[in-house]
């Protein structure tokens, strides 16, 4: 939704050329179609129905985080609050969080319990995923803590140092090679990390593929389907330097050379992000070893 402000200021023919301008502006993305709201944040016009078209909005919108699996929370903020104690906040993914569940802190496997929660401002007894909250810890000094460390479930999640992914590569980018050495963001925390393409010499510039990620540093806390960011450490032609991302597809991948036609198969398997399929794939890779 676009509010267009500062309507106490103008009259309602400017106000309609500048709707139009807007419309033209986004005509060819993904806002051409959205609702244009007149608003003045002075008088309050308008504001109520802006509030009303996002509520509506929001109501309709689908998870882009997971909402099932163990409770995760990446710390970006760890302080201590007197009369409370240590508290760490961060976007709570996956599960529900309760009051007195034990936690772990990864990396480093550091343990504590919820002793208090809460979410945009308001103590809860459970908070819900997707949202902001605030974990009141014991048993957890603030010294042990760090922004990237993440909050989990006790023994849900270990750490790793490589992966293997489905990696977006930008246009603007150098092409992606062997051991191509990037700054990897994944949720709060950011490493050191060597990426190498699997099943081709190379990834070209807007292209997309498979890839091995090699951590550099303290081992990542990551479940499949995790997105992440690839930093490089030059500026591209677009002046920034991300040059692309992806997401997370087996974070125990199997000792296999990156050429061998069964890795990508299994990859491309993983892809579709279906259970019953991830299943058949570890089986099958666990052969007469055992499940």
């Amino acid at each position: 939704v676009v509010a267009l402000t500062k309507m106490d200021v103008t009259d309602d023919e400017t106000a309609a050329i500048a709707e139009e301008e807007v419309r033209d502006l986004l005509a060819r993305g993904a806002l051409a179609k959205a609702e244009i709201v007149r608003v003045s944040s002075r008088t309050g016009a308008g504001v109520e129905a802006l509030r009303a078209q996002l509520a509506a909005l929001a109501a309709e919108a689908a998870a882009h985080t997971p909402r099932s699996g163990p409770p995760r929370l990446g710390v970006d903020r760890a302080f201590t609050m007197r009369g409370f104690g240590t508290v760490v906040t961060g976007t709570l993914v996956g599960g529900a969080l309760s009051i007195g569940d034990s936690v772990e802190l990864l990396p480093g496997g550091r343990r504590g319990r919820v002793r208090g929660l809460q979410s945009h401002g308001a103590e809860v007894e459970v908070a819900a995923p997707g949202a902001r909250t605030a974990v009141n810890l014991h048993g957890v000094e603030v010294a042990e803590l760090a922004r990237g460390d993440l909050l989990a479930a006790a023994d849900a999640l270990a750490a790793t140092l490589v992966f293997d992914a489905s990696v977006h590569w930008f246009a603007n980018a150098q092409r992606l090679e062997e051991r191509t050495s990037v700054e990897l963001l994944a949720g709060t925390a950011d490493r050191r990390a060597r990426v190498s393409p699997i099943g081709v010499a190379a990834i070209a510039p807007g292209g997309r593929g498979f890839a091995r990620l090699h951590v550099e540093g303290e081992p990542l806390a990551l479940l499949p389907g995790d997105r992440f960011v690839l930093r490089g450490f030059a500026h591209t032609v677009a002046g920034g330097t991300t040059c692309g991302g992806g997401i997370v597809l087996d974070v125990a991948p199997p000792r296999r050379r990156r050429s061998d036609p069964a890795l990508t198969s299994d990859l491309t398997a993983l892809a579709r992000r279906d259970p019953e399929t991830d299943v058949a794939v570890r089986v099958e890779r666990a052969g007469v070893e055992g499940i």
